[in-house]
């Protein structure tokens, strides 16, 4: 059953041609894995997973037996805001990392068109918060050793770009020159506390026993990114954009990052529109690993403080050249 829904939950036309199948395995996964007996008194939940559970998002199961509409279904996801970590250890290990220098970096190498044979994602560049003061390595400045030497640099990344697990070929992540491959990912030094992979099946890989899941995702944690949101599955990128836009709306607004992806997701099923729209294919591939809390959505905070040290000399220099020139002629 869980492999089977597994299928299902990627695969959008199966979803659309038989609900029921879908409800009925969604209900019963709950039971077996997350028994009210369990989850009795829980607030949000922190899932470590094994084997094959490693590409379940937990979200998407059913607390009640349920016929009718994708988006009146009772999802898991309505009750509780659900975290994923590769180990309970990392949840402990406390905040080291240099407080990065820059807030957000951008990288939307297919914004403005396909390559090698790689389609467009027109909607890239409404995944970041209206507004953003983002820096931007979009279309052919999406250069992939122009990333790998600035990342370190960010407390936030946000990559809107094609990716592959590796099952037809070496895992990587795409940029506008080449693919930057998985070793060249481990070898990063991140200070980053989250790095947003908007790119298909980044939280997939192969399964290493003792290790987990060998994705993209992990080796941007091995490289350390103290939080990861990643995909199981190719996502509609219309549905995407709608999701991290919400996603970063919440975040500024206060939330800790396991609830406003949370809300970003209950958004989508709130909308007005067609049910299809409201498939768990359409949210619920983009999951939280590692550490949660709240995520600063300021500015670049040393170009603040820069700005704010040379607005406050003007301002003395221009106090000085009236002292000095001004109160002579006024005398």
């Amino acid at each position: 059953t869980l492999s089977r829904f597994q299928v299902v939950l990627a695969d959008k036309s199966r979803q659309e041609a038989d609900p029921a199948a879908f409800f009925a395995d969604a209900w019963m996964l709950k039971q077996r894995l997350l028994p009210d007996s369990i989850l009795n008194g829980a607030g949000n939940l922190v899932i470590v997973p094994d084997g094959p559970l490693a590409y379940l998002p937990f979200e998407a199961l059913l607390t009640a037996p349920h016929r009718g509409a994708y988006g009146k279904a009772p999802y898991l996801l309505r009750a509780y805001a659900v975290q994923y970590a590769w180990s309970a250890a990392l949840l402990t290990e406390p905040n080291t990392r240099q407080l990065p220098e820059k807030f957000m970096l951008h990288v939307a190498p297919f914004a403005g068109g396909a390559r090698n044979g790689l389609a467009p994602l027109p909607h890239s560049m409404r995944e970041i918060p209206e507004n953003s003061t983002a820096d931007q390595l979009q279309g052919d400045r999406a250069l992939a050793d122009s990333f790998l030497n600035k990342s370190s640099a960010y407390d936030i990344l946000h990559l809107s770009t094609h990716a592959h697990a590796g099952q037809k070929e070496q895992p990587g992540i795409e940029f506008s020159d080449r693919t930057v491959a998985l070793p060249e990912l481990y070898a990063q030094r991140l200070n980053a506390s989250l790095v947003a992979l908007s790119a298909c099946e980044t939280n997939a890989g192969q399964f290493a026993e003792g290790e987990g899941v060998l994705s993209l995702a992990r080796a941007f944690a091995y490289a350390g990114a103290r939080s990861l949101v990643a995909g199981y599955w190719s996502v509609n990128d219309r549905s995407t954009a709608k999701l991290f836009a919400a996603f970063y709306r919440h975040l500024k607004s206060g939330m800790i990052k396991s609830e406003a992806l949370r809300q970003a997701k209950l958004d989508m099923l709130a909308e007005p529109g067609a049910d299809a729209r409201k498939m768990p294919y359409h949210w619920a591939a983009f999951t939280l690993s590692g550490t949660d809390g709240p995520v600063s959505m300021a500015v670049n905070r040393w170009a603040w403080w820069q700005k704010t040290m040379l607005v406050s000399l003007m301002a003395a220099l221009a106090s000085l050249v009236w002292w000095k020139f001004g109160r002579r002629r006024t005398i």
